[in-house]
């Protein structure tokens, strides 16, 4: 065949699909890779806008600090631009009880003195290692569910459901303890008789001390933003990237090789494809050959977001609470859920003498949202903000992100399902997912584990390519193509 043939065809230039192939290339400089990204630009969506001195970031902000994050970093030339925030500094929230900001919790102790809990609940938190002898249910739960089942129902609603909600924008109801934090799992099976509580408190004594599990800081990159390390690793690729590139579908040929065609017609043929593509793209792109894994990779819903970047001068918030912001709860009669004021953690990110505040509103308990204009949601939000803060000022300065598909939802039986998918896609071992979608919601964790996925693809690879030179037949082809003849493909593909 005359096509050249791609070791590694990453579909999907946003933070998982760049660093796999930064990865492949550093550690597996023999192996060709491109990259398409059906957008015109690199990053999905960690997108950051630069305007009238304030850095607004559309998508993800930050960055946890650990080993791995930094080399990539420091690899990509940008270590000069990282600006840590100590962890601790971020827990400084407060939170709307009936109107009025409440300090939020920051230990395991201080929530046995917080004016949020009544008496009653504190006791029950007390009491939890009577409670942690019973056994949670063996596949999986709700992350309310085993927050309820250890600490009592009025912690599970009053703290936990609301924290998630605004620092994940998840419902705690719905959201799998085993998918979103697996070593949660872990942590409850060490805890043992001793219950969560007291396990939680040793362990925040052993990080007091100077132990090695002390909780990781997070960094920002100034300036530039988090979108900054996507265009560089874009730029080192080389001219590997290939933007404004949708694939609209996904074949085997009769040679056993993968070939993507996107929209311009232009054809990619690969031995080995990774889908780093959130999951409704991914399950059209597959639907043709697999099926059961389409069906599944459809299942997996998102929430909504939209973020807005209010601007204020410093003597507007006078009476904006201390530390980075507050969380409201539902049905404290507001539309918005978490307000951050994301200048005191980087003074950079405002102008001198000025607050940059970043506004959350919609996630699964209020897709409504979407259905307010642009001034109408401003207006709700200054109208929480003086009810709660006593703000009236007016913002010179205002932007706004909105994704109706924002955050994919973890639901409760999600690591179960996902596996499913994966095993009805073993019939085609060179094809692999990678993403937020599947495992590992947060940005650090995603770009982490896309580049452990790194080796995985470079040896099936290199296997693929033995495979090719060693004599005798092929066998069948298997089309991508529907019983019709149709090609199955999305109109749109969008990076994660």
């Amino acid at each position: 065949m005359g096509t050249e043939v791609i070791d590694v065809l990453v579909v999907g230039g946003g933070p998982a699909g760049l660093t796999l192939a930064r990865a492949l290339t550093a550690g597996h400089p023999g192996l060709s890779v491109t990259v398409l990204e059906g957008a015109g630009r690199v990053g999905g969506k960690a997108r950051t806008e630069i305007r009238d001195g304030y850095t607004f970031e559309h998508g993800p902000s930050d960055y946890t600090r650990n080993p791995e994050m930094v080399r990539l970093i420091e690899d990509s030339g940008l270590g000069d631009r990282v600006e840590v925030a100590p962890l601790r500094s971020l827990t400084r929230m407060a939170i709307v009880r009936d109107g009025r900001l409440l300090p939020t919790p920051r230990s395991p102790l201080g929530a046995l003195t917080t004016p949020l809990l009544s008496p009653a609940a504190k006791a029950r938190m007390l009491l939890e290692p009577l409670f942690a002898r019973r056994p949670g249910p063996e596949g999986d739960e709700s992350v309310h569910d085993m927050a309820a089942r250890h600490f009592g129902a009025e912690v599970a609603d009053r703290v936990v459901r609301n924290m998630l909600l605004g620092t994940a924008a998840c419902d705690a109801r719905t959201t799998s303890v085993r998918a979103l934090a697996p070593a949660l799992w872990d942590f409850e099976r060490d805890a043992g008789r001793a219950g969560l509580l007291a396990h939680a408190v040793r362990s925040a004594l052993r990080r007091r001390g100077g132990d090695r599990m002390r909780a990781p800081d997070v960094m920002h990159l100034v300036p530039g933003g988090v979108a900054a390390l996507w265009e560089r690793l874009a730029t080192d690729l080389d001219g590997r990237v290939v933007t404004g590139a949708p694939a609209v579908s996904l074949e085997v040929d009769e040679d056993r090789r993968y070939a993507v065609t996107v929209t311009d017609g232009t054809r990619y043929v690969a031995r080995t494809v990774v889908l780093a593509v959130p999951a409704y793209t991914a399950a059209a792109l597959v639907a043709g050959m697999a099926p059961r894994a389409a069906e599944i990779l459809r299942g997996i819903t998102y929430s909504g977001l939209r973020v807005f970047g209010l601007g204020y001068r410093d003597d507007e918030l006078a009476r904006f609470p201390d530390g980075i912001g507050f969380l409201v709860p539902r049905g404290e009669g507001a539309r918005m859920f978490a307000v951050a004021a994301v200048s005191r953690i980087v003074a950079a990110h405002a102008p001198d003498g000025h607050v940059l505040l970043r506004v959350f509103m919609g996630g699964s308990e209020d897709p409504g949202v979407f259905d307010l204009t642009r001034d109408e949601a401003v207006e709700e939000i200054r109208r929480d903000l003086r009810r709660f803060t006593g703000m009236t000022a007016e913002p010179g300065f205002v932007a706004e992100a909105s994704d109706r598909r924002a955050i994919p939802r973890y639901e409760v039986g999600h690591a179960a399902r996902l596996e499913q998918a994966e095993a009805a896609l073993l019939e085609y071992p060179g094809l692999f997912l990678a993403g937020n979608s599947y495992r590992s919601l947060g940005l650090t964790a995603t770009v982490l584990r896309a580049a452990r996925l790194a080796p995985v693809v470079a040896e099936r690879a290199r296997r693929a390519a033995r495979s090719e030179r060693r004599p005798g037949p092929r066998g069948p082809a298997r089309s991508r193509r529907g019983p019709s003849g149709t090609q199955h493909g999305p109109s749109e593909t969008r990076s994660e």
